[in-house]
């Protein structure tokens, strides 16, 4: 059975908010080390609302060029204005990108022609390979399968999708009416618990952040799915559900998460660009109790 786990990649920053290097690429050299299949860098984890598309052009291209094609990478290249989108999109390309994952527009909740539009409009320009991101909590749009399947008809180069949506049975909705006539179009969930009912439906893994910090835990629980080992897929789902509430220590999530991060022994800052704020006493507890756990039940 196909599964993959795709992370989308937390962005170090030091202290004074600029990109680090260093935390950055120690991060990446733990997700390869544990055998993660792909990394997301810029994705909602990444912060790519809170950056400039220059900051961004930096951070995809030092992705590109420290990870070498050790892992699949994909950067997230999203932006309103069009032309930006395609631009970065064929910059990452042409450096070695895996290809590009671009989120839908967001702000103006705009119509099925209008979500066809534009991502059909940056796929005739983009000369490489697009998941489309459908986050609808925070686009205010979603990509449905009748305008999914138009996408794919029309647009050889979006190969897949990351469904963001929290109930596995919309991403299920999705495999159902896609998978017969594209069987080669990947889909995979964005929530790390709907991980094992899409690939048992028969989508293709999961594009989700948990494995920042427990990555040897993450690959192991795609091996197992390959290899057939229902008794360890079952083990790590378990521990996985039980820890989906690192998504809510603190809003956004990415501080709690970097604060794990610290705890687990890396370097990297828990700072994260506004409207996030730092952890406070209170939620560094809770971190606490999640890297504990993580320590004493899950793979490193």
């Amino acid at each position: 059975m196909n599964a993959e786990y795709l992370c989308p990649v937390l962005t170090a920053f030091t202290d004074d908010g600029h990109f680090d290097y260093e935390s950055q690429h120690e991060l990446y050299d733990r997700l390869i080390s544990a055998g993660v299949d792909g990394a997301v860098v810029l994705g909602s984890s990444g912060e790519f609302p809170s950056l400039s598309i220059e900051d961004c052009r930096i951070i995809g291209m030092d992705a590109i060029s420290y990870i070498q094609g050790r892992i699949k990478v994909f950067i997230g290249t999203g932006r309103l204005d069009i032309d930006d989108t395609v631009n970065l999109s064929n910059e990452m390309i042409d450096a070695g990108a895996s290809g590009v994952i671009v989120v839908g527009p967001y702000y103006f909740r705009a119509g099925e022609e209008g979500v066809f539009s534009y991502f059909s409009q940056v796929a005739s320009r983009v000369h490489g390979d697009i998941i489309i991101y459908n986050y609808p909590e925070t686009t205010g749009i979603d990509v449905g399968a009748g305008t999914l399947e138009r996408l794919i008809e029309g647009c050889p180069n979006i190969i897949g999708i990351k469904d963001t949506v929290e109930s596995a049975t919309h991403t299920q909705r999705l495999i159902n009416a896609i998978k017969g006539k594209h069987p080669d179009f990947k889909v995979y969930s964005g929530f790390d618990n709907n991980f094992i009912p899409v690939v048992f439906s028969g989508g293709d893994g999961v594009i989700a952040a948990m494995a920042n910090v427990m990555p040897w835990e993450c690959a192991a629980w795609t091996r197992a799915v390959r290899d057939g080992d229902i008794e360890a897929v079952a083990s790590i789902h378990a521990k996985v559900s039980r820890l989906m509430g690192i998504y809510s220590i603190s809003t956004p999530f990415m501080p709690a998460m970097k604060a794990i991060l610290g705890m687990q022994g890396l370097g990297i800052s828990e700072r994260c660009l506004l409207p996030a704020m730092p952890v406070s006493e209170t939620e560094k507890a809770k971190a606490r109790e999640v890297a504990n756990y993580i320590k004493e039940h899950c793979n490193d």
